[in-house]
């Protein structure tokens, strides 16, 4: 009778321990995406650079480069991986992320006995007089206690660090993701920066030969002091704006050197990096359906970590509700000689129950607060999958807007330059007054300023979208 009821109890406690271990997370009801993106950009036959998008795509299924690689030039890439390498806010994810999984370790081992050791040693003596008594005593102990898992709430607190750990590691690439895409954005950002600066020089140097000009021509009394105060007027606005590109360039060189966590000191061989924004390459893209953007983006699996941790942190709030058992045993010996403390060795075995009766409603409330937290969590996280879409959305209509532009402004740009050329000669030849070709010089340094800006932001649309697609959107990268 004896033995059977000691197999019932041990029959009873694993069919407790199996049925209370943590469940996973229901099939909850998630945002209903469209099957398509609204639209995807495509490169026109006037496109820039057709042969640069078929060297993308085949990348693309080689899945052989990184994101930033892809745009085809080696200073981007050596300005991303040192940024990928120095830069701080990486460092101090990468310890975070330790932190977490040291949590994890700590709270697993949780499930484990526990083993300890003990050696104490007692001297007693009477002190003073002829009848001076003393004794010494030594005892050595080890000690071992195991809690059971009953009700699965050791297992569920250990589910919920290593999901809340796995969370970390996303946390982390979308770190090292916000790092390689803003570096990879200011690097564009001061070349751009140094293209209008040469464009700005090239036309303030431009401007001064027109005004010399000019003066000769009020000198010989063929032009009017009028056209040579509006040249002059051109002049000093042209300086103006010089100095405030020189102004931007030192800012993007300092956000630049930021990010790759130097100073501006160390990374003063930036200035000798030039590179005309048109020779890089801008890769054509064709994401697949919005399921894809959940494997890819590291937010949306950092929430969707977090909701399975929030599992576990109600599974254990549950069974704290529930009696737990401790198993102890120790075992050891005492005598007055330390040689001799193994001689008789003594051992004792314990089990206690301990339920709870009254906490003032403590453990309930606990439970009710993990229950809210996971509807927090459930909402976060499909909050997430409509951010992570409209941002994909976003970004590919900027693409598309981006490169529309851009062919546009190659069209202005060439009629601007043909204005200037023509008004230049026609003035020469007397057929034109000085304002028609102040105008032409005006318009044709806009346009020129414009085209490298609206490069610029085709290169940044492209960079956007990498971004929003969790750093590429090539499923073997």
């Amino acid at each position: 009778m004896r033995r059977q009821l000691v197999l019932y109890l041990l029959s009873a406690i694993l069919m407790m321990s199996a049925g209370c271990a943590i469940q996973p997370a229901a099939n909850e009801e998630l945002p209903v995406l469209p099957e398509q993106w609204h639209r995807v950009p495509q490169h026109t036959a006037n496109s820039a650079a057709p042969a640069l998008v078929e060297a993308s795509a085949a990348e693309n299924k080689a899945g052989t480069a990184l994101w930033w690689a892809r745009f085809g030039t080696p200073e981007l890439t050596a300005a991303v991986e040192q940024a990928l390498s120095g830069n701080l806010d990486i460092a101090a994810s990468a310890a975070r992320l330790e932190q977490a999984w040291a949590l994890a370790r700590m709270v697993g081992a949780s499930r484990w006995p526990e083993v300890s050791a003990g050696l104490d040693a007692l001297h007693e003596g009477r002190p003073g007089g002829q009848a001076q008594i003393t004794g010494s005593r030594f005892a050595l102990g080890l000690t071992a206690s195991y809690e059971a898992d009953l009700w699965g709430r050791l297992r569920a607190e250990r589910e919920s660090v290593v999901f809340t750990a796995l969370a970390g590691e996303e946390d982390a690439r979308t770190v090292a993701l916000t790092v390689s895409a803003e570096t990879a954005a200011s690097w564009i950002t001061l070349q751009s920066l140094r293209q209008r600066l040469a464009i700005a020089q090239s036309d303030l140097d431009s401007a001064q030969r027109l005004s010399a000009w000019v003066r000769a021509r009020v000198e010989a009394g063929s032009e009017s002091q009028l056209a040579l105060a509006q040249q002059e007027t051109l002049v000093a606005n042209q300086r103006a704006h010089l100095a405030a590109l020189r102004q931007q360039a030192a800012q993007a060189e300092m956000l630049l050197a930021l990010w790759m966590g130097q100073t501006a000191v160390q990374v003063s061989g930036l200035d000798s990096m030039s590179v005309v924004l048109t020779e890089l390459n801008i890769p054509d893209v064709a994401p697949g359906l919005p399921s894809d953007l959940l494997t890819q983006r590291p937010d949306i699996r950092s929430a969707e970590a977090r909701l399975r941790a929030a599992d576990g942190n109600v599974a254990a709030a549950r069974a704290a509700m529930f009696p737990s058992l401790m198993l102890t045993a120790t075992a050891g010996g005492a005598d007055g000689r330390f040689t001799h403390l193994l001689d008789n060795p003594v051992y004792s075995v314990a089990g206690g129950l301990l339920a709870p009766i009254f906490n003032a409603g403590r453990l309930a409330a606990g439970h009710e607060f993990a229950l809210a937290q996971r509807r927090e969590l459930l909402a976060r996280y499909r909050q997430s999958i409509l951010n992570g879409f409209a941002d994909v959305q976003m970004s590919l209509d900027a693409v598309a807007g981006t490169q529309a532009q851009w062919e546009a402004q190659e069209d202005a740009l060439a009629q601007a330059n043909r204005a200037f050329a023509l008004a230049e000669v026609r003035y020469r030849e007397g057929a034109e007054t000085v304002l028609s070709l102040l105008d032409a010089q005006r318009s044709l340094y806009a346009t020129q300023d414009a085209a490298v800006r609206r490069q610029a932001e085709r290169l940044l649309a492209a960079v956007g979208l990498y971004r929003a697609l969790g750093g590429g959107w090539d499923a073997g990268e």
